[in-house]
């Protein structure tokens, strides 16, 4: 017997969502033997009929149906002859006599044919048993669930596609490597893959439900892309949110990088949206917002300063990296507290079964990660750790303050890891980091940090797992002067806890669903000022900092309601209050508030609540899919952040404040909009993208002119108030697969102000809107990597950015005598662009043959034509009396490095 199935028919029907039994039929045979007339039928319709020939009447029989249900036309042709039929699946049918027409028969049917289906090509593929033949189930469905890692590390992989092109059916695993399809049972071509890993193609026989987990293979030379994604070649389609990226390591080792150090940061600042305000500045903005909006973490605990040495290198080793989410667009329930992004960063597991070494050698700065099992299969642990040494290169400069100047950094990571069985996953982090930097004789900064975490895992049945994520945090930060009578070293910094239980359900076929709350409390430590060395004449002194505690539920649902359309809802209550001891000033009401207003002050005790703000944070996502190749996105999202960075700087130090909220200091507000449309072309090869966004922002802090931020007891007395908007579009290209890939983007966005106050006082520029610190209306990005041959690499990575705004002396006036400067309104100036060229080439031993031991050397230049990119521009009063304006370029050069990097 022979069966054709029309699959363009088949896929109209499903478009329809009619069955094959409700096709209507329209045939006329004279005089035909019956196999004969069920072939015909199998021609016309997507079925394949399974029967004994043996059961069938000699004939011969004529039929002549017109547009009649297949179901009423198979019941007119097998009734008289006493045959009955049955569906075994969306596309088989089984014909037998009524009296033998069985569960057994139906199997022995099935499985005949379904071997007949043998050919050449699947003879030599891996073969994946699922289920038991002997007991398939007659609705001719099969669940296959199981987790996908990565071969030797054991390490779950996420965002691989697998696909079967007969059927259309297609997955994504999550963010534990797990994946879920729903199949006929049957023989099935099974394509798996993921950027930088071998194609996998087994071949599925699918007798029923059952468990496979899978491994995929890196590739023997790593695929040169902008943004490496272990998704599928169409996700940024197919997916549902809006304005996310993910980073693999592949990706953030290849991009030049300042001085060779594979870098997070540097990496994201290649995508669109995302800035920074210069060369020596931390933190990075997203979509016009501050550095303190964006939520930054590593296994769940939020981290306060994103960078090594005034912003050169990221806290993040890529070398444990397992991924990297940053949320720009749409931000789910399950995130919250910052009003901006959020960058969620992944360390792995170390491997449970084979040892592995690897690192780095640069000019600059070294790194080493180790991971070993401890006991096969069950404990694993991984050290990793960092360490720069470039005093050496400062020591080469004509510049006498850079010659004597000092920076320095070390991060540590340790994680230990025991599988518990049944699914269960116990974890314990450990990080600690230091920095140091002192300009000459004048100035330096201090700053460390050290995190504690615990984090539980367990899968409860097929369709649930639970986590539970406990964090210790502590920051310290400092400043000083190093000689001399005044020299002193002022600190502060900050202590928190969080815990953190979460649910994720996969239920109702195609919800995913995530349930949890959050519990994060803030101890603010007490700003210090005290004297550095015997000459020193400064008096101790100290000002207390505040304690707050935020509290969280959150229900955030993913799901397709059809094939073309899904959505991503959700809600997230948070509940913030800050507490004693605390000293609270009442100062004259209607008036502006100063020290010499300051009328009483309230004593609150240890525990008592000073002040409690709530609300409601919806979250939406929409994804309509227009066609196989383009879909159009929408989201909206509100969110209150209830911490701030205190600083009056365009670039943030690492002596700012990191203020809670308080009754003078409400939370920031943000109304998040997202609009976009994403369109591939060439077979997923290219990518294009456009999207809009606009953000709106209430209880935005600024701070009044020349305003005393540090030790300052009465600090509510130097911030203001106000509104904030930013909007803009983002435009992308992006080519995934050939010799040459690569990313070109243009963004236009702007970010405004308004401080309008009931008095001048209380008020910037006349209440008028103004540019922030931040505000670039232009940028253009071009990342490309070309691969040479298999052992070669080039990369080239161009930026452009329109110059920050500033506020500059417009006029002078004389008063007694001395000139005084007149400034202009805030922010009403701009620096000059900024531009910059990097790049690199990469040397690989060992890339294409499969030995333990891989090697490579990279040679790059960062700022290749010898840009003196101006950090700020400043003015100096010249002995003609005359305001002069100078550039201050924290680089101003070309940056060559070259870093040996190992692997076993």
């Amino acid at each position: 017997m022979r069966a054709i199935i029309l699959p363009l028919l088949f896929l109209t029907s499903l478009a329809w969502g009619q069955r094959p039994l409700d096709l209507p039929i329209t045939l006329e045979l004279n005089e035909r033997p019956l196999p004969e007339i069920l072939q015909a039928l199998e021609e016309s319709c997507p079925v394949d009929f399974y029967y004994r020939p043996e059961w069938l009447p000699a004939g011969p029989y004529s039929v002549r149906f017109r547009a009649v249900p297949l179901s009423d036309a198979l019941a007119e042709l097998l009734g008289p002859a006493g045959l009955s039929f049955t569906s075994f699946s969306s596309y088989a049918l089984i014909i037998a006599p009524e009296e033998e027409l069985s569960r057994e028969y139906s199997n022995e049917y099935y499985i005949a044919k379904y071997q007949q289906r043998e050919t050449e090509e699947t003879r030599q593929l891996d073969r994946l048993l699922v289920g038991d033949s002997t007991r398939l189930d007659p609705s001719g469905r099969a669940t296959i669930e199981g987790v996908v890692r990565e071969a030797g590390s054991g390490e779950p992989l996420t965002g691989v596609t697998f696909f079967i092109q007969a059927i259309n059916a297609s997955a994504i695993s999550d963010i534990d490597g797990k994946y879920r399809l729903e199949l006929p049972v049957g023989r099935h071509q099974l394509e798996v893959q993921s950027i930088g890993y071998e194609l996998y193609r087994p071949l599925l026989e699918v007798y029923g439900s059952g468990a496979v987990d899978i491994e995929l293979e890196q590739k023997a030379y790593a695929i040169q892309e902008v943004v490496v994604t272990e998704t599928g070649t169409d996700y940024n389609i197919s997916a549902t949110q809006i304005g996310v990226t993910q980073l693999s390591p592949l990706e953030i080792k290849k991009l030049p990088s300042f001085l060779g150090e594979p870098d997070v940061v540097k990496s994201l600042l290649t995508l669109p949206g995302i800035t920074s305000v210069g060369e020596g500045a931390s933190g990075f903005n997203v979509r016009g917002g501050a550095i303190d909006q964006n939520l930054i973490m590593q296994d769940g605990a939020p981290i306060f300063n994103s960078s090594h040495v005034l912003g050169f290198f990221s806290i993040f080793n890529a070398d444990i990296l397992r991924n990297v989410s940053l949320f720009k667009g749409n931000i789910p329930a399950q995130y919250g507290g910052r009003v901006s992004s959020v960058l969620d960063v992944e360390v792995k597991d170390a491997d449970f079964d084979e040892f592995h070494l690897r690192g780095g050698l640069g000019i600059v700065a070294s790194r080493l990660a180790v991971e070993t099992p401890l006991i096969a299969g069950k404990t694993s642990l991984l050290l990793a750790g960092r360490s720069s040494y470039s005093d050496w290169v400062l020591r080469q400069a004509k510049n006498y303050e850079v010659r004597n100047s000092s920076a320095y950094f070390y991060d540590l990571n340790a994680k230990l890891s025991q599988r518990l069985g049944r699914g269960g996953l116990l974890s314990a982090s450990y990080y600690r980091s230091f920095d140091r930097f002192q300009y000459a004789d004048q100035f330096g900064f201090e700053w460390g940090a050290e995190l504690f975490t615990a984090r539980y895992s367990q899968l409860i049945g097929d369709r649930i797992s639970a986590s539970l994520v406990a964090v210790y945090g502590d920051a310290d930060n400092g400043q000083y002067d190093p000689t001399g009578f005044d020299a002193f070293t002022l600190a502060n910094g900050m202590t928190y806890y969080k815990i953190k239980p979460n649910l994720f359900l996969q239920l109702w076929g195609d919800h995913s669903i995530h349930l949890g709350a959050s519990w994060i409390r803030y101890l603010g430590k007490d700003e210090s000022i005290r004297p550095r060395g015997m000459e020193s004449a400064v008096a101790v002194r100290s000002v207390g900092k505040d304690t707050g505690e935020e509290y969280a539920l959150y229900l955030n649902d993913e799901f397709e309601l059809t094939s073309r359309l899904s959505f991503s809802v959700g809600l997230r209550y948070s509940y913030y209050r800050q507490l004693g001891p605390e000293t609270q000033f009442v100062y004259q009401e209607g008036l502006p508030l100063s020290e010499d207003r300051l009328l009483d002050s309230l004593l609150f005790d240890k525990g008592q609540a000073v002040k409690t703000y709530d609300g409601l944070e919806p979250r939406f996502s929409m994804r309509y899919k227009i066609n196989a190749h383009s879909s159009a996105k929408i989201s909206y999202n509100r969110i209150y952040q209830y911490i701030h960075l205190v600083s009056n700087t365009t670039a943030a130090t690492p002596a700012d404040v990191w203020q809670v909220s308080t009754p003078y200091l409400p939370p920031q507000r943000a109304d998040n909009f997202s609009l976009g449309y994403f369109l591939n072309l060439a077979d997923n090869q290219w990518e294009t993208s456009f999207e809009l966004y606009y953000r709106h922002l209430e209880n935005l802090v600024e701070y009044k002119d020349l305003a005393t931020l540090f030790l300052n007891e009465y600090l509510e007395t130097q911030l203001l108030s106000g509104l904030g908007r930013a909007y803009g579009a983002e435009l992308s290209l992006r080519r995934r697969q050939g010799r040459l890939t690569g990313q070109l983007s243009y963004a236009f966005s702007r970010t405004l102000r308004q401080i309008d106050g009931n008095t001048p006082e209380e008020s910037i520029n006349q209440g008028d809107w103004f540019p922030s610190n931040f505000d670039q209306p232009h940028s253009l990005k071009l990342n490309m990597n070309v691969q040479v041959n298999k052992r070669q690499t080039f990369s080239l990575n161009f930026t452009y950015n329109t110059g920050r705004p500033i506020t500059v002396p417009i006029a002078n006036y004389y008063l007694d005598g001395s000139s005084i400067p007149h400034y202009s309104d805030r922010n009403q100036f701009r620096i000059p662009d900024y531009h910059r060229l990097d790049i690199s080439y990469t040397f690989r031993r060992n890339a294409v043959r499969r030995t333990r031991y891989k090697g490579s050397l990279t040679l790059s230049v960062y700022n290749l034509y010898f840009r003196k990119n101006p950090f700020s521009v400043f003015f100096k009063r010249g002995l003609d009396g005359r305001v002069n304006a100078f550039r201050l370029a924290v680089l101003g050069t070309a940056f060559p490095a070259m870093t040996y990097n190992f692997e076993f």
